[in-house]
């Protein structure tokens, strides 16, 4: 038995983890594919050569990516990010905010990317993700700033980052959604008291 701890940014509330069923099966006699993978994952969680954690790290992540494409194929998730990745129009959209989160980008600009109406954009994204496309946005931002702030990045420089016109605005933002500012998030991450435990 192998078992993980996998951290996805900002937790639940990464877009990625939204929709993700509460349990994920997945039966390896239908997944022959993933033989050489647990080979290799046994093999390195069993042996102790230089390199161990850094290769069961990666390996992991693979796994993860490769768990997540079984769900979309198997249609087990619905209403998140994952679902409108597995879309072939609106996965350009959702591409398009990850790889350029600094972007200014707007609902027009993001319906260009998928190819559609901007009407129909915002509808069909909806449909698929679970929310509206700039909540979306906000919703990565806000997610890829706190994981800025844990790597140590200081907080004047973030909006530029992020896609916001000034420190205020992205301060505001983050509370609004964190219900913390920016600076208080992060000293409640050093508290252990904090720590969440299963």
């Amino acid at each position: 038995m192998v078992c993980a701890t996998v951290a996805i940014g900002n937790g639940l509330n990464n877009p990625l983890t939204l929709g993700l069923p509460d349990c994920l099966v997945i039966p390896l006699s239908q997944m022959a594919e993933f033989n050489k993978l647990l080979e290799l994952l046994y093999f390195e969680a069993f042996d102790n050569r230089c390199g161990k954690t850094e290769a069961l790290n990666h390996l992991m992540d693979y796994l993860v990516i490769r768990m997540y494409r079984y769900a979309i194929q198997e249609n087990l998730i619905e209403n998140s990010a994952i679902s409108g990745l597995a879309d072939p129009k609106i996965s350009k959209a959702v591409q398009a905010i990850h790889e350029h989160p600094s972007q200014n980008w707007s609902l027009e600009t993001l319906a260009r990317e998928a190819n559609m109406s901007r009407s129909r954009f915002a509808e069909y994204f909806k449909e698929k993700v679970g929310v509206p496309p700039m909540n979306y946005l906000t919703e990565w931002r806000i997610n890829l700033a706190t994981k800025y702030l844990l790597d140590g990045k200081p907080i004047k420089t973030l909006h530029k980052n992020l896609g916001y016109s000034s420190t205020t605005s992205f301060a505001r933002s983050f509370q609004q959604r964190q219900g913390l500012t920016p600076k208080e998030w992060l000293v409640m991450q050093a508290q252990p008291s904090n720590e969440i435990t299963n």
